[in-house]
């Protein structure tokens, strides 16, 4: 009904059936609704497609999926519709697919981040060599000649570092777009991890890095290039976990701070 009504709506606008100036007046005499709600119903079937899930739904429900990516509407629609999904579980769901789609996203910025950061640092030190190299065209000294094989390492460092990081940024834009094919996809509503799944993940990771805060004397000695190595695994883990204490913080009524 609510698509219906914003489509007739649509077209009596886009058509010009309503005489300028009259159009709210006649809004409220035609539908009963105020053009605030007009405008909402026809923003509705805008997004709506023909013969979507979507349309079954009642108000609340169809807005709560149409903030999603559009790729996860129609399956989730879908599974809403033929479960008979309540409110609160389909909260619960709309903010599980958010929190992966935002962790993959924060990936991907933070890949691109450092691939950024290693480009421009190539683009230095290539103009740092060059002035070098032209202000020793009249006899390289000795000192000279050290400070240009110098620059030179340090540039074939940072085009290797550059390279790597191009490969990561690349490889976490293929992760999110993999993760959104897989959550328009899934319509079956079963999660893709168990609880002891997660548990016995959570405890081999403390394992394998849980001496990671006792090593203050060694990270002082790493070099910068470590440090940051160090530091982007850190802004992955705490973006993961930010993502899946909203996830449950939803399921279980809370907020988290």
């Amino acid at each position: 009904k609510i698509v219906e009504v914003g489509r007739c709506l649509l077209a009596a606008k886009e058509q010009k059936l309503v005489p300028h100036g009259q159009w709210e007046a006649w809004v409220t005499k035609t539908t009963g609704m105020n053009e605030r709600q007009a405008q909402r119903w026809m923003q509705i079937a805008r997004e709506v497609p023909e013969g979507s899930y979507l349309s079954r739904l009642e108000v609340g429900k169809m807005r709560m999926i149409l903030a999603l990516p559009e790729e996860q509407r129609e399956p989730l629609a879908r599974k809403t519709v033929e479960q008979d999904i309540d409110t609160r579980t389909l909260k619960a769901e709309i903010r599980r697919l958010k929190g992966e789609v935002e962790q993959a996203q924060a990936e991907t910025r933070i890949a691109k981040g450092y691939a950024e950061h290693s480009d421009q640092r190539v683009r230095e030190l290539e103009v740092k060599l060059d002035r070098a190299v032209r202000s020793s065209t009249g006899g390289i000294s000795a000192e000279a000649q050290k400070e240009i094989d110098r620059l030179r390492l340090q540039l074939e460092d940072a085009k290797t570092l550059a390279k790597v990081q191009a490969e990561k940024r690349q490889k976490a834009q293929q992760e999110l777009l993999e993760l959104r094919q897989r959550s328009a996809d899934r319509d079956d509503g079963r999660p893709g991890l168990t609880s002891s799944e997660f548990l016995n993940a959570a405890r081999q990771f403390i394992l394998t890095a849980g001496l990671m805060p006792h090593m203050g004397a060694e990270l002082a000695r790493a070099s910068a290039r470590e440090r940051e190595a160090w530091r982007q695994g850190l802004e992955l883990v705490e973006g993961w976990a930010k993502a899946a204490r909203s996830a449950l913080s939803t399921v279980e009524g809370t907020v988290e701070a």
